[in-house]
Formats: C-alpha cells, sequence, structure tokens
C-alpha cells in the first residue's frame, strides 16, 4: 500500500505543479485592469517559479526515495552472495 501511495505521489506532483502554474496565470489575467495577455504570461512565469520551488523540492524528496530503495535492493542482494 505504502509503494501504491508513493507512486501516485509522482502523478499528484505534477498535477499540483500544473495546476499551480495555470492557477497564477489565470489570477494575474483576473486581476489585470488593462494587457490581460501580458499579465497571463507574467503570471504564468512567476507560477512557474513557485511551482519549480514547491513541486521541485518534493521531486528531488521523490528521486532521493527512489536511490535508497535501490541501494536497498543492491545492499541486500550483496548480503545474500
Amino acid at each position: 500500500m505504502n509503494k501504491f501511495l508513493s507512486d501516485s505521489l509522482y502523478f499528484v506532483n505534477a498535477l499540483c505543479a500544473f495546476l499551480i502554474i495555470l492557477g497564477s496565470g489565470l489570477v494575474a489575467m483576473g486581476s489585470a485592469k488593462e494587457n490581460e495577455t501580458l499579465a497571463f504570461v507574467l503570471g504564468i512565469a512567476g507560477g512557474t517559479i513557485v511551482s519549480i520551488l514547491i513541486c521541485g523540492s518534493l521531486a528531488v524528496l521523490l528521486s532521493i526515495k527512489d536511490e535508497l530503495v535501490l541501494l536497498n535492493k543492491s545492499m541486500s542482494e550483496v548480503e545474500k552472495n
């Protein structure tokens, strides 16, 4: 069950990143009084930075988890031999 939850976190992380980027663009566009297109582009850029910081950190932790699992498997194979 833990493996399923951990694997599903990859999808949730990607979805969260997409929603942060799109949501920030839409909020910026909605709050702009003039030139909504420029506000949307700047909102997307800001959302990308925030998404990199938040979801990128989680992606690094997930990557570390995968490496630890591989290390554990290789260590258990060495102990068997």
